[in-house]
């Protein structure tokens, strides 16, 4: 029998192995990781290897959009110029206004105390009542030693078809001060700015300066030249001075007629 020989076989680089498959041409990125046996008899420092998977990143197309409210106009659009408006408020006792109600329960004015109020409205030179003033004014601080009060004022001037105008803020009784309008209606709508509220006699006559912003000019009937405020203002007086050449027509033509005409 031929005998068999133990010599291994060698293969030359020519030849190909059975079963083979070709490696990726590129190799993912390899993490390595130190790693030391336990067994002191063993010095030898394994590597652990690590693949870290490929990431696949990927991108949305970036679309902007943008919102405009059709509400409201933007700013750029609203009016910037400044009007000038005066009123009169004026109280004639027949609406039974002020009321206060003392929440306090205390003989003296505090906080907390409510005045509801509704006056009549005047045009700067008192010539014409263009509406009424209603709110509410909540106190807040009683300063006896300037003879008045710190009041919350929440209330609005109501021009009838011409709309509204709504302010807020401080109101003290002893001393000029300047409210907040926050809005309107009709032909104030989209109104801002602040109003100057001059005291002359409380709580029965107020001259208010307001500086407007944010509206269309204001008719003609509105922007009337002011009566000077001062404690003998009386809106009667105005009406009478106001209706005076019309009176004195009236009775010159009465004094042209004859007594029996007069008479019969």
């Amino acid at each position: 029998m031929a005998s068999l020989s133990s010599a291994p076989r060698t293969i030359h680089s020519s030849e190909k192995l059975p079963f083979t498959r070709s490696l990726p041409t590129t190799s993912p990125a390899i993490n390595t990781l130190p790693f030391k046996l336990s067994n002191a008899s063993l010095t030898q420092t394994l590597k652990i290897h690590t693949i870290k998977p490929k990431s696949h990143s990927f991108s949305l197309p970036i679309r902007s959009f943008t919102c405009k409210s059709h509400a409201s106009p933007s700013d750029s659009a609203r009016p910037t110029k400044v009007q000038e408006l005066h009123l009169y408020e004026v109280n004639d006792l027949d609406r039974g206004s002020p009321a206060y109600l003392r929440l306090s329960k205390k003989t003296v004015n505090s906080l907390g105390d409510l005045v509801p109020f509704t006056n009549k409205l005047y045009t700067g030179d008192l010539k014409k009542q263009v509406g009424i003033t209603q709110g509410l004014c909540v106190l807040i601080e009683n300063k006896p030693e300037k003879k008045g009060d710190r009041y919350e004022a929440t209330y609005s001037f109501q021009f009838g078809d011409y709309g509204h105008l709504a302010v807020r803020g401080w109101y003290l009784t002893y001393e000029d001060t300047y409210l907040s309008v926050v809005g309107g209606s009709g032909i104030f709508e989209g109104a801002y700015g602040q109003v100057k509220l001059q005291q002359i006699v409380f709580p029965f006559k107020i001259f208010y300066t307001f500086y407007l912003r944010g509206i269309k000019e204001l008719p003609e009937e509105l922007l009337v030249k002011p009566v000077e405020p001062n404690l003998a203002i009386d809106p009667f007086l105005y009406y009478v001075s106001h209706w005076k050449p019309i009176l004195r027509v009236l009775f010159s033509g009465l004094s042209s007629v004859p007594l029996d005409k007069q008479s019969a």
